[in-house]
């Protein structure tokens, strides 16, 4: 079954980029890219915030985006374009500056070319479903100077299997748009019932997302659990 499904994902990226590059120019499937995106905002309710504003809620210690009582906020970050919910910041501490750290990450993915909306007709990747339980995603996470790199365990990695590159085959390379997230969360492993893992929600477009997304150019929707390894 995962050989199938790794198999189905990585014809799909193939066929969908050779049929859609015979007839679409790059500005086409930009187009196509940004309407879905627009199209998933609108369908989830997504009340947009300023980077100011996110730096200014972060400085002061408020919550980064409201998600209850009906608010569904996320900020943009207009130098990548990529659009990020904080649901829990996580326990423990922020990796620093100078520092290496083991992280894992449960997710769930979702292309909203397919549909713009989370549902199951858009997810198309998961470590969260019993069948990839076993895959952790690890990461070696480093912070230089407020620089995040990151490189994939391709051992234990459902996203680098999957995301497999037809030419250069797995890669440790994590999607850039992965990296956001890590000026802002802590990253650390719950030591009371009261504490909670990091667990974020990013909208990236293709040009900070995987081979499969940059080859389609489709944005994909993540939700991730994230926390420090041992």
């Amino acid at each position: 079954m995962k050989k199938l499904l790794f198999a189905i994902i990585a014809f799909a990226a193939v066929f969908s980029f050779a049929a859609c590059s015979d007839n679409e120019t790059y500005a086409d499937l930009r187009n196509r890219e940004l309407d879905s995106i627009a199209a998933f905002l609108k369908n989830e309710n997504i009340t947009v915030i300023s980077e100011d504003e996110f730096t200014k809620r972060f400085k002061e210690g408020k919550t980064l985006t409201e998600h209850t009582n009906g608010k569904n906020e996320y900020v943009l970050f207009n130098s990548n374009g990529v659009y990020m919910q904080v649901l829990e910041q996580g326990c423990g501490d922020f990796i620093k500056s100078g520092e290496t750290a083991d992280v894992l990450v449960r997710f769930d993915e979702y292309n909203i070319n397919t549909r713009a909306k989370i549902c199951k007709d858009s997810w198309t990747l998961s470590n969260k479903v019993a069948a990839y339980s076993y895959y952790i995603d690890k990461m070696t996470v480093t912070n230089t100077t407020g620089t995040f790199q990151a490189t994939f365990d391709t051992k234990t990695s459902l996203m680098a299997t999957a995301h497999a590159s037809q030419n250069y085959g797995v890669s440790g390379v994590v999607p850039s748009g992965w990296l956001v997230p890590f000026t802002w969360i802590k990253v650390g492993r719950p030591q009371t019932d009261a504490e909670r893992v990091a667990h974020v929600r990013l909208l990236i477009p293709h040009s900070y997302g995987t081979t499969t997304a940059a080859g389609s150019v489709n944005a994909y929707f993540y939700d991730l659990l994230i926390q420090r390894g041992r």
